[in-house]
């Protein structure tokens, strides 16, 4: 069995927390659309990154991220609250492009496809 260190057990942790909050405790905006994709902790702990993609267009994706820049600090103190930890880490947002060029490249791969079996 793989071991774990303690920084990817911490971010393994933040990634279920804030998946959680942005699915049921957050009320003011509606953050359903958001999916959590990755967390990424330093090793002493101090900083996160949160990678996330959001289903919809460029509009709806430009107000989830500020929309998240805003909660931040509620996520934070949330994420501190259930892991106890002496210092939480602090959190930045990066939105996930890769599920958009999967997407992208099945849709190039299908036209391809189609391109080929026309030609026979």
């Amino acid at each position: 069995m793989k071991q774990f260190d303690r920084s990817q057990r911490v971010a393994d942790a933040i990634h279920r927390i804030v998946a959680e909050a942005l699915q049921g405790e957050i009320k003011d905006f509606d953050l359903t659309r958001v999916t959590v994709t990755r967390c990424e902790v330093t090793r002493d702990l101090s900083e996160a990154t949160v990678s996330y993609s959001v289903l919809g267009n460029d509009d709806q994706r430009r107000a989830c991220t500020g929309h998240l820049s805003k909660i931040s600090g509620f996520l934070q103190r949330r994420i501190g609250d259930i892991l106890g930890l002496r210092q939480t880490p602090r959190l930045h947002f990066r939105y996930d492009d890769s599920v958009v060029e999967a997407a992208r490249l099945d849709e190039l791969f299908n036209q391809i496809e189609q391109e080929r079996s026309g030609d026979e």
